[in-house]
């Protein structure tokens, strides 16, 4: 039976209720509850870090933004360490369960978790001495660690929107020695293979966000020091390479400066001043741009862009065949394959801005694949993730941190024209209009709530499921045939590149 059959039910029982019992659905809904409203709005269950494990395994991209920007800080700021515990158990239980899907995202949840558990365990000051073992920071490392490109990506991303954003925070804000070797380890892995870039980028991302946050904060401690020494070297020994990053230093510093100035009032920053990670800039670009204080980092966001199309052309050599012999723990044809569709989908919404950018002398090959390779590719590929009404909405907010919490948030989406067209919305709006004709039924209402949730919250997860069937469906297309024909196609725009 479909959900529109259920939701049709549900609608005929709860429409007997009373007007107080349906206004009490919609307060529910309101974002007066942080939990309540997580799982109303999205489809996660905070009560169960199982179920949110699953979650974040399944999330669309806006979604995904949404919980390293605002959800897992609040979450973790709510549970602390005993719920850090449960969801690193629950990843692990997930990635045994459901191997196939983004397997990835569950080897980087328990790092994405403590990331956001940082700040709460810099706050005590025994933490901030020396290096010892901890479970945060433990965490932490497996991520950066990990030779898994997508799981060091994810988790940096992660540290960056943890960065602090008050004067206090920042001036406490320390990095264990042995985290601080770990980025320096992933930078000079990244320097050997372009299959690492966007990995490199999020690690310069976060050094530079960094260092607007503690250049006032504590501008003479040794973090401050080595932090700018860091980012020189970045600068200096990529301009001898393909130039990418040293690039995209000079554009951060343009667009954002080396230091920012806290106010003394002890109120956080905007995130104007110290920016969120790249991903969550990038999703929204093309609202935010419009807005004339963000307007002048264009350069650099666009910038990002290219360089994840780089990624795109490396996934697609990956997923064709070209190299899986060098560094296969960074990605297998595995990981490409459950990659490319989303890169690819990015590759067609900036499609123009990929065009109107210089690609490096030195990196020819890239400039062929964007020239020639790609429009056939885009021609030859539907339009890629349909979200949902919520994850849409998403996309036209970032950056989501100037929500001062969930419940501002979630009161804006309901606000928004595209609520009306949520499934969940719906069944309260059109129970609203039916209200106060039976007043005796009042209770009704209260005790079939958890009813039409639970058959929403079904409903979600069901599409979800159907959604990563018909990814799975649409990768295993992969003939050998096509890669033969791929690889044939690459060899010859090497061909071309040697012949220039």
């Amino acid at each position: 039976m479909s959900f529109e059959l259920n939701r049709r039910e549900a609608i005929f029982f709860i429409a007997a209720s009373s007007a107080a019992a349906g206004f009490e659905l919609l307060s529910h809904y309101s974002g007066d509850n942080f939990e309540e409203s997580i799982v109303d709005a999205t489809g996660v269950n905070t009560q169960s870090p199982y179920d949110l494990a699953k979650s974040f395994a399944q999330a669309p991209t806006p979604t995904l933004m949404f919980m390293y920007s605002m959800f897992f800080p609040l979450l973790i700021k709510n549970g602390g360490r005993p719920y850090l515990n449960k969801i690193s158990e629950s990843a692990n239980k997930v990635g045994e369960d459901f191997p196939h899907i983004n397997p990835h995202r569950m080897a980087a949840l328990p790092g994405v978790a403590a990331a956001h558990m940082l700040p709460i365990f810099l706050s005590e000051p025994k933490n901030r001495i020396g290096s010892r073992p901890d479970t945060v920071l433990s965490l932490i490392l497996d991520g950066l660690r990990n030779t898994n490109r997508e799981v060091n990506e994810i988790v940096l991303q992660n540290l960056t929107n943890s960065l602090p954003k008050d004067k206090l925070s920042a001036k406490y804000y320390v990095i264990d020695a042995n985290v601080l070797e770990a980025l320096v380890n992933l930078i000079s892995r990244a320097s050997s293979t372009p299959k690492l870039i966007l990995p490199l980028t999020s690690c310069v991302n976060y050094l530079l966000n960094l260092r607007l946050a503690i250049s006032s904060a504590q501008p003479n401690s040794t973090l401050a020091r080595d932090v700018n020494i860091l980012i020189d070297t970045i600068h200096r020994d990529d301009r001898r390479g393909l130039g990418y990053i040293s690039r995209m230093i000079e554009l951060h510093e343009h667009s954002f400066g080396k230091s920012i100035k806290f106010p003394n009032d002890g109120s956080q920053v905007s995130s104007r001043q110290i920016p969120p990670q790249l991903s969550e800039l990038m999703i929204g670009w093309d609202k935010l741009q419009g807005n004339r204080s963000w307007k002048t980092c264009s350069p650099y966001v666009e910038h990002y862009i290219l360089m994840r199309a780089r990624n795109n052309f490396e996934v697609w050599k990956t997923l064709n065949g070209l190299d899986t012999a060098e560094y296969p723990a960074i990605q297998t044809v595995e990981d490409a394959a459950r990659a490319y569709p989303k890169s690819l989908q990015m590759c067609r919404t900036y499609y123009d801005i990929l065009l109107s950018h210089d690609i490096p002398n030195a990196d020819t090959s890239f400039r062929l694949y964007i020239q020639k390779e790609l429009p056939k590719l885009l021609a030859n590929s539907d339009a890629g993730e349909k979200y949902p009404p919520f994850d849409i909405w998403l996309n036209r907010q970032v950056p989501l941190a100037k929500f001062s919490n969930t419940d501002d948030l979630f009161r804006s989406y309901k606000n928004s024209p595209l609520y009306e067209s949520d499934d969940f919305s719906n069944v309260l709006l059109r129970v609203v209009s039916g209200l106060g004709t039976s007043i005796s039924l009042g209770l009704s209402g209260a005790i079939l709530y958890p009813f039409v949730r639970d058959k929403w919250l079904r409903s979600k997860s069901e599409n979800m499921k159907s959604i990563n069937e018909k990814d799975d469906k649409e990768l295993a297309t992969l003939t050998e045939e096509k890669l033969l024909n791929n690889q044939s196609k690459f060899r010859e725009i090497k061909e071309e590149n040697l012949d220039d």
